[in-house]
């Protein structure tokens, strides 16, 4: 918040879910990808996150109020400046066995959620 002046909000349900240290690994950089993601491009005020839990699967959110962009694009390898971008999140996201999806408009902002299959107990 101090250092790039976005607000934002965090939810996350009591839960306990085992994740093996490559799912930790993948989830953590994927969430920090996108949140430098929309730091560098979206020219959001705002970011969203939510973290939920259910007996089949761990579901990470991260929204922005930003530019938003055509997400038909975001199936391209590779962004204009040569990187791969949400290419990378979304094909780390297979290699663990889950989904990104990937929600935007030009002018509307931008959705991403990371689907993982889990084995959790609610508390």
């Amino acid at each position: 918040r101090s250092r790039h002046g976005l607000e934002y909000t965090y939810r996350q349900e009591e839960l306990i879910v085992e994740l093996n240290e490559i799912e930790r690994s993948i989830i953590f950089r994927n969430f920090k990808e996108l949140v430098t993601n929309i730091v560098k491009h979206a020219k959001a005020s705002r970011i969203d996150v939510q973290l939920s839990c259910n007996d089949e699967q761990l579901v990470l959110s991260v929204a922005d109020d930003g530019q938003g962009f055509n997400a038909e694009l975001a199936d391209n390898k590779s962004s204009a400046n040569g990187g791969f971008g949400l290419f990378s999140i979304q094909e780390r996201m297979a290699d663990i066995g889950g989904t990104t999806r990937i929600l935007s408009e030009p002018g509307r902002g931008c959705a991403v959620t990371l689907t993982l299959p889990v084995q959790a107990e609610l508390i």
